[in-house]
């Protein structure tokens, strides 16, 4: 994403649903992800890089080998992690990582990043907006910021809420779904463009039922279904 300026008039007019519909198609990466650390790891190579909400939850996924904020300290120039878990940071801070807390819909930093990550944050944030406008003050020149957040259109959530029976519900901590109409239209009334957008597609699951299901689904899409359906997040 990067500066932009939002549209004026009509939003309901046909025109501006063509060209958004127009501009959404030529953002759409015609493949997509399946390795979500591999794809930000290239990006933040010889970087200097934000990582916001790096302590995904609790400290125990620090101690996991795929711990996405290592690997992508390992491969940048210079990274800082940010969160708003005060304990957590100061734990990851003694144990010489370069963390601090920071509530990015609050306040921004005095200094400027190469590349920004917001991974699986967003659909926990009500106030979206100030933290886009935070986002775009530490974007260097030419900078840009990579979000992930769960995909709405997912199969798995659209097959949980066909029933009355079955309710989904992705997390007690969530506010909103986001994808890329949305995030297009929020990231242009703060500043920003979305330049591209993909779906990391389901590559790992825990069930040979699943295992079936997404190797059938990966087929699929050969024949005219959209990719979004069988990925767990969007990548914009």
């Amino acid at each position: 994403m990067k500066q932009w300026h939002g549209h004026e008039g009509d939003p309901n007019a046909g025109t501006l649903r063509t060209q958004r519909v127009d501009v959404l198609r030529a953002a759409r990466r015609a493949d997509y992800l399946t390795d979500r650390a591999g794809y930000l790891c290239s990006l933040a190579q010889g970087k200097k890089v934000l990582d916001c909400g790096m302590v995904e939850h609790t400290l125990d996924a620090a101690t996991s080998p795929a711990w996405l904020h290592r690997k992508i300290r390992d491969c940048a120039r210079e990274c800082l992690g940010v969160d708003i878990l005060a304990e957590e940071i100061e734990a990851l801070r003694a144990a010489g990582f370069n963390v601090q807390v920071l509530d990015v819909t609050r306040e921004a930093l005095p200094e400027t990043f190469d590349l920004i990550v917001a991974c699986e944050i967003i659909e926990h944030i009500d106030n979206l907006g100030s933290a886009f406008d935070n986002w775009l003050r530490m974007l260097a020149p030419g900078g840009r910021l990579v979000i992930t957040t769960p995909n709405p259109w997912y199969i798995n959530c659209l097959l949980k809420n066909l029933r009355v029976a079955s309710r989904l519900a992705e997390s007690v901590d969530h506010v909103g779904w986001h994808e890329p109409a949305t995030l297009y239209e929020l990231a242009s009334r703060h500043g920003m463009k979305l330049e591209s957008y993909t779906g990391l597609f389901v590559s790992k699951t825990y069930t040979t039922k699943a295992r079936f299901f997404f190797t059938v689904a990966s087929q699929l899409t050969r024949f005219g279904l959209r990719y979004e359906l069988f990925s767990e997040f969007v990548r914009a």
